[in-house]
């Protein structure tokens, strides 16, 4: 298991690591600062080889875009790491869904031309 530095780049998660992460979330005054945190974390859980902490980092990211639907940088990185996430177990529909999101909400930026 590796050791991070930051509190927020763990990449195995257990109850006291998420008591930890929560309560300095709580520190966060700023939304846009949280909803980082919160998508970075569930990130990291996501790239892991573990089913369990996989679905660690679904769960996390899904209330990152519970929470913070109004960070639109956020959101939308969270919808494509979770769809990315959903494309490599073959949840193809989920994994569409997810995409299809970042898409409707970009069409008209430059991004997606």
């Amino acid at each position: 298991m590796s050791i991070n530095k930051e509190w927020f780049t763990k990449q195995y998660w257990n109850d006291e690591i998420e008591a930890e992460f929560y309560k300095r979330l709580k520190r966060s005054r700023h939304p846009f600062s949280k909803a980082q945190y919160m998508r970075i974390q569930a990130a990291i859980l996501l790239r892991n080889t573990d089913d369990v902490q996989r679905l660690k980092g679904v769960e996390l990211m899904k209330k990152m875009l519970d929470e913070f639907p109004e960070d639109e940088m956020n959101y939308r990185e969270g919808l494509l790491y979770l769809g990315e996430y959903y494309r490599s177990i073959r949840k193809y529909e989920k994994a569409l869904n997810c995409f299809e999101i970042v898409y409707q909400q970009n069409k008209n930026d430059n991004m997606c031309k």
